[in-house]
């Protein structure tokens, strides 16, 4: 693992939680702990999950429920809300890593490195993170 793919796993696991952050309205004054705490966590578990290269499930599961306990402890909002609203994350990640894909096959036939598809996907992302929260609110 090199230190490109440490920084995107930091950059996406601080992704992660602002969505959350965002979406639930939760103050970043007055829960910078729990932000830091869970980021890291979120760190750990994305690298854990490339080094060992483990199952996809696991990683879903540990990804999801790592937000879900993150939004719980900042919110004690209904847990069943926060579950969906997770997903609902968790599956725009999944699309902006999607799209980058498709975008590279479709029009620059494959020729995209790894480390520019890899940006690209964190970018879509990242704009989903600035102009998704309001219609998720």
């Amino acid at each position: 693992m090199s230190i490109f793919d440490i920084y995107i796993n930091v950059i996406e696991s601080i992704l992660f939680i602002i969505f959350h952050m965002r979406v639930f309205n939760v103050s970043f004054k007055k829960y910078y702990l729990y932000f830091g705490l869970f980021s890291l966590i979120l760190f750990v578990d994305i690298t854990i999950y490339n080094c060992f290269s483990l199952n996809e499930l696991f990683c879903v599961l540990s990804i999801l429920s790592i937000c879900i306990l993150y939004i719980y402890f900042a919110t004690e909002n209904n847990i069943i809300h926060i579950i969906f609203i997770s997903m609902i994350i968790y599956t725009f990640s999944l699309f902006s890593n999607t799209l980058t894909i498709m975008l590279n096959q479709v029009f620059f036939n494959n020729s995209l490195s790894y480390v520019i598809l890899v940006i690209v996907s964190k970018i879509i992302f990242l704009l989903f993170v600035i102009f998704i929260p309001h219609y998720l609110n």
